[in-house]
């Protein structure tokens, strides 16, 4: 005889007994077989609930991977406009600045020869005033000769007309 499986075949017996006890025996092994399946598929269906469970927290991890990585796409995408206008305002400043140090640059040189106009100015000033007082040195001097010739002149002319003079000269 040609069975699958040889603890569910029985010899081909013409003993109806033997044929019953056999038959009993076969369907002990197969309820046994299906206590055992039945708990097998029993441990694999929670092995399934499991997993599910698993999976499911992993898709939640994956999700919440996926969402943060688009938070950080939208902060750095953020950032790097920010990094780029801040980096238009820095050219720009430094363009002014640049700018502004060239004019008072500028300014500056345009001050130094007008200080060294007014320095030229002031010398030649001071020249001219230590050439007047000079001048003024000697006409008070002339003056004051003048006035004491003239005064001469009087007492002289008094003298010759027989006047005193002397107290009003």
């Amino acid at each position: 005889m040609s069975c699958p499986s040889p603890h569910r075949c029985t010899p081909t017996t013409t003993d109806p007994q033997t044929r019953i006890d056999n038959l009993e025996t076969t369907v002990s092994t197969l309820q046994a077989d299906n206590r055992t399946l039945l708990t097998e598929r029993q441990a694999l269906q929670l092995d399934v609930l499991r997993l599910t469970g698993h999976r499911g927290a992993l898709q939640g991890g994956i999700d919440t991977l996926i969402a943060r990585r688009d938070d950080l796409i939208a902060d750095n995408t953020e950032l790097e406009t920010s990094n780029s206008e801040l980096e238009a305002q820095l050219r720009t400043e430094k363009w002014v600045r640049q700018m502004t140090m060239n004019r008072l640059g500028a300014e500056n040189r345009g001050l130094e020869a007008e200080n060294r106009g007014l320095e030229a100015e002031n010398a030649r000033l001071e020249a001219e005033n230590a050439r007047l007082g000079d001048v003024e040195r000697r006409w008070r001097a002339r003056e004051f000769l003048s006035g004491c010739v003239w005064s001469l002149r009087v007492v002289a002319w008094g003298s010759e007309n027989g006047a005193n003079v002397m107290g009003w000269a």
